[in-house]
């Protein structure tokens, strides 16, 4: 009796060891702090978030405007994304606010578009807000969404929508539907229809959305899509935590946490300097050569790449070069990694600085490749102007790629 006891007991703590959660594991980068490390308690938009911070078992809690990302990390794999389970089944579309939805279409009516997403489910799509669509003929040929994008050109630029075609030529006009015979453009000569495996990529032109105001966050799930969101708030369950949320287009969605991979906040505190607009830029080319700086890529188009760290965010310059800002008092800091882009050689070297209202406040020489400085951090409390330089070194100009790395500023509190 006593053992039967036992084994029903040792049962049961194994019934409810399983039915708690695992903790979300998260990295988390503040105003103040790069790296937190811990696992999350609570998440809103209104209340922020609350978090254990290893290794000492301290909570934490941070206002959403002082948040500027959140990676999720899990305890067990990501969930199988099973729609699309092929990449056959793949299509890629970027709407007109920036998402990026991964999935297939599943039904078309007047002009709207039923795309099924993996971990998502259902959303209804507008012709009207799709600015660009790849389909899975694009994927099995290895083209990416950059490239199909540059070969399509500027929407500017063209004029009209275009579809970039399997042999590569572009088909120009008004796009009109995309249904399951595949893609309806009407041309001076009338109505052409391409099927779904002719085309590689649609540009369509429609007019962007006014921006967000306040907060909005975008999120970056586990199959490439991503969704920018108004609103959201985490519902913790015992076995599959969600994120309760609002696209900013309107719909309502519950996402299982296990397919989001990170969490990005604007509207807040934290301004990326690739988002800016510098109101003065100088740039004195050696020799004849041109090198304007360049946003989230190396001044050769490329990644972001500094002593074998690659980074997303960030500017990308040769010598010599200087970017000047208005910052007009509105920012408490400035905040940058920086170093020589890796696809400079042994002769690059340049001297930089950082001036702020004509003081150098923060000033680097002999930088060459190899090596990554910072974070460099330096207070803007009241000041109008920030200036980065980049100088010539001891070689003139040659080889000196340098890179502006996760460059920020640091919006005073309103």
């Amino acid at each position: 009796m006593t053992g039967q006891r036992y084994i029903s007991i040792l049962a049961f703590l194994v019934l409810t060891t399983s039915l708690v959660a695992q903790p979300i594991t998260i990295e988390v980068q503040t105003v103040r702090e790069r790296a937190l490390t811990g696992s999350m308690r609570s998440l809103s938009r209104d209340q922020g978030l609350s978090m254990i911070v290893d290794p000492n078992r301290t909570q934490a809690e941070v206002l959403t405007p002082d948040l500027v990302r959140i990676a999720f990390g899990h305890t067990s794999e990501p969930p199988r994304m099973n729609l699309p389970s092929t990449d056959a089944e793949r299509h890629t579309v970027v709407l007109v606010n920036g998402d990026r939805l991964t999935g297939r279409p599943q039904s078309f009516a007047n002009e709207r578009i039923g795309f099924r997403m993996a971990g998502v489910g259902e959303l209804v799509l507008p012709l009207d807000r799709v600015a660009f669509w790849m389909t899975p003929a694009a994927v099995s040929s290895n083209l990416s969404v950059s490239d199909a994008r540059l070969l399509l050109g500027s929407p500017l630029g063209r004029g009209d929508d275009a579809l970039l075609l399997a042999n590569r030529d572009l088909a120009t006009g008004v796009l009109t539907a995309i249904d399951w015979d595949g893609f309806a453009l009407e041309t001076d000569d009338g109505e052409r229809r391409f099927a779904h495996d002719r085309v590689l990529a649609a540009g369509v032109v429609n007019d962007p959305p006014t921006p967000s105001a306040g907060l909005v966050a975008a999120l970056a799930l586990h199959d490439g899509s991503v969704l920018h969101v108004g609103d959201w708030r985490l519902d913790l369950d015992a076995d599959q935590p969600t994120l309760s949320v609002r696209l900013v287009s309107g719909e309502n969605l519950r996402l299982n946490v296990a397919g989001i991979e990170e969490l990005e906040i604007a509207g807040g505190r934290w301004w990326w300097l690739d988002e800016q607009t510098p109101y003065d830029v100088e740039h004195v080319p050696p020799g004849q050569l041109d090198w304007p700086h360049r946003t989230r890529e190396d001044v050769l188009g490329d990644s972001l790449q500094t002593a074998g760290r690659m980074f997303d965010r960030g500017l990308g310059v040769h010598s010599r070069s200087v970017l000047t800002y208005r910052i007009n008092g509105e920012y408490d800091a400035f905040t940058t990694y920086l170093g020589m882009d890796d696809s400079g050689g042994p002769l690059s070297n340049v001297d930089i600085a950082i001036v702020v209202d004509g003081q150098r406040v923060f000033e680097q020489a002999n930088i060459s490749c190899g090596k990554l400085y910072g974070p460099v951090t330096v207070p803007l409390t009241g000041a109008s102007q920030l200036s980065l330089v980049v100088g010539f070194g001891k070689h003139g100009g040659v080889q000196d790629r340098f890179n502006w790395l996760d460059a920020a500023l640091i919006r005073s509190r309103r």
